[in-house]
């Protein structure tokens, strides 16, 4: 079975430690693909931020999401992983099981899981970030027909076929409805859309 690779951009944490020097060197750093840099400056940040607030702390948290993003891009994959599950347990005393910045870091692990053709728990972590984004986004939040892309995509690759459909079909509503037709991400999606669909006829034709 063919597996499908469009999808799309992984999600930064943003930190109220943005002041701090580390953190503004961290976000040049990564904004210019100097990934090793950008990483060098988010583990200084990490630092400070294990002193002033210790380990179960929003702002650790966000910082080891930051961390794992800069490995993700190494294509360090198992490295990007261990550190996203470091964030899950700095969130886990401080803030509710729906706190978007879970959504962020599952969405993190399953896009990790899917560059290492783990599809099966690339769509498990996948539904996990699209489940708290339903409950705490607007519908006109493009990281919510995003999420369902990247959903619809994982569906298929693990042979759920009738879930890819309703999901792309869920994701272009919504881009087109909050974006309009000709945004990249729409453009994206309906390409998604268009092969997804194309693929399943083709399949019950045969």
């Amino acid at each position: 079975m063919k597996k499908l690779v469009f999808s799309l951009i992984l999600v930064l944490s943003v930190s109220v430690f943005a002041g701090k020097s580390n953190y503004m060197k961290f976000v040049e750093s990564y904004g210019s693909g100097d990934y090793d840099s950008a990483l060098k400056y988010a583990k200084m940040q990490l630092k400070d931020e294990m002193k002033s607030y210790g380990k179960y702390s929003r702002y650790v948290g966000m910082t080891y999401n930051n961390i794992g993003m800069c490995y993700n891009n190494k294509s360090e994959y198992e490295v990007a992983l261990e550190n996203y599950k470091k964030a899950l347990v700095s969130y886990s005393s401080v803030l509710d099981d729906n706190d978007p910045e879970f959504a962020t870091v599952y969405y993190n692990m399953a896009s990790a899981y899917d560059y290492m053709a783990d599809y099966s728990n690339a769509l498990e972590y996948y539904k996990k970030a699209l489940f708290i984004r339903e409950r705490v986004l607007k519908q006109s939040d493009p990281k919510l027909s995003k999420t369902y892309n990247d959903v619809a995509l994982a569906s298929y690759n693990n042979g759920l076929h009738d879930e890819a459909v309703k999901n792309i079909k869920i994701a272009l509503e919504l881009s087109v409805s909050t974006l309009g037709e000709e945004h990249p991400q729409t453009k994206l999606i309906q390409k998604n859309y268009d092969l997804i669909n194309n693929t399943v006829t083709d399949k019950k034709q045969k």
